[in-house]
Order: C-alpha cells, then structure tokens, then sequence
C-alpha cells in the first residue's frame, strides 16, 4: 500500500485476516516488491482515485481474486480503480493454464517412469549400491528426456513461448527428478496457514513458480523455486543411495553366500 488507500483498508478488514497490508513509500517500490514475490499486489493512493497493481501471469487465480475484491469495495465506497496489470498473459495463453498442465505432465510422466523402472528392475528397493546408481541413472535420463520435451511442446510446437527454452527444459527436468506429491491446483497465496507455507515447499508448487517465472516473467524468481526443486533431486538421491548401501550388506551376509560341499 502507497499512500493512505481507504479501499485497501476496507479490503483488509473485511478479510478477516487473510489481506496484510505493507506500507512502501513510492510506486517504484511497490512495483518492485511485486515483480520480486514480496507482494501480490499493490494499492496506489492518488488524489483522483486509486490503482490496482497485479501480475496476472504469476498467478491468474490471485490476481482475480483480488481485483474482485477491490473492485467491489471500490463501488461499496464510491472510489474510483484502475486496475492496472504489470504482467499480463499472452494471447497464446490467455488464462495461464499452459504452465500448469505442463508442470502436471511432468509429474504424472515422472510417476509412470519410477513405477516402470521399479517393475523392471525388480522391485522398489534396491538390493545394492549398484543397482541403485543404475535406477538413478536412468530416471535422470528419463528426466532429461521429459524436459526436454516439455519444452519443445510448449514452445515451437503450441507456440506458448517463443522459440526454445533452455532454462523451462531444467525446470522440468528437476521436478521429474524430484517425483513430487501435490501443491499446483491452488495458489499458496489463498491457502490458509501452515498450508500456505507448506505449499511453498513442495516440488509441484516450486515447479508451477519457476515455470511461470520462466514463461511469463522474464526469468524473475526463480532462486527459491529452483532451490526447492534442487533439495528434493538431492535429498532423494542421497536417500536411495544411503537406503541401498544399508542392505547391501544384509544380502551379502556370509550365511548367504555358504557354497555346497
């Protein structure tokens, strides 16, 4: 909020709590906070008025709900709004539902690839360090492989993005990697506390950021969601690995390896 902005008063109040307002001394600082994940929005106070700012391709679920919040307190207390959009969805993508269902093939394609791999290698544990370094190996070619063509599908062969995309392809590539659970449907912003910081944390809602970041943004945001997605591929590795080197030696024991007289 720059200014005194009633609107953004009455909004606030009538959430419940769910609305916090934070103060920032310019528009040039409030737009800022926007385009760097601080806030979601941003209320300008004027003379003649006052002005919504919104980033609709960061996400299009927060950015409705909020410009309908405002508008109809702006009409409940007689306020003219202007609602302006810093970050708008292309033509090709007008509601931002390509991201989205980009991020869920990947995740869906990652379960398909772990429950093949189990199957053909005999199982979900991995009876050697071996046999682990191999499943991983080959859920990393997998993961390449799917984000590489993610990003081909959305970019020369829909048209979503502009040519092809490198750093969308790494995106894909580490939520593969990282076989994650749920966290996409809902923007963390309208989640109720703990699920909204929850949220944040996992694979699916890092990957939809980052994609975002990626498709939309210019490339904004991407260190916290990358990072998320970054720990999972490591902590996952490290626990299969630690898993198949704990019971390499119970099937290796020496009972087990007795030769016949």
């Amino acid at each position: 909020m720059v200014g005194r902005s009633p609107l953004a008063l009455v909004v606030s109040s009538l959430g419940g709590g769910t609305v916090r307002l934070v103060a920032e001394p310019t528009a040039g600082a409030a737009r800022a906070a926007i385009r760097g994940g601080q806030v979601n929005a941003a209320v300008i106070a004027g003379r003649h008025g006052e002005s919504l700012l919104i980033q609709t391709a960061a996400s299009p679920g927060t950015a409705s709900v909020l410009t309908k919040e405002f508008t109809t307190a702006a009409a409940a207390v007689k306020t003219p709004l202007q609602v302006r959009d810093l970050a708008r969805l292309p033509a090709s993508d007008s509601t931002g539902i390509s991201a989205f269902f980009l991020v869920l093939a990947w995740m869906l394609g990652g379960y398909v690839a772990a429950t093949a791999l189990g199957i053909m290698l005999g199982g979900v544990r991995s009876p050697s360090l071996r046999h682990a370094a191999t499943r991983l190996g080959l859920l990393a070619v997998y993961a390449a492989i799917s984000g590489f063509l993610g990003a081909l599908l959305i970019g020369p062969a829909i048209g979503v993005v502009s040519g092809y995309n490198l750093a969308l392809a790494s995106v894909g590539m580490l939520l593969v990697f990282g076989d994650p659970t749920s966290g996409t449907s809902i923007a963390t912003a309208l989640l109720a506390r703990p699920w909204n910081l929850i949220g944040q944390g996992l694979p699916p809602s890092a990957a939809l950021s980052a994609a975002r970041g990626v498709i939309y943004l210019g490339g904004t945001n991407l260190t916290g969601p990358l990072t998320v997605l970054a720990a999972y591929a490591a902590a996952g590795t490290l626990l299969m690995l630690a898993g198949a080197a704990w019971l390499h030696p119970r099937t290796t024991s020496p009972a087990t390896q007795r030769q016949p007289a």
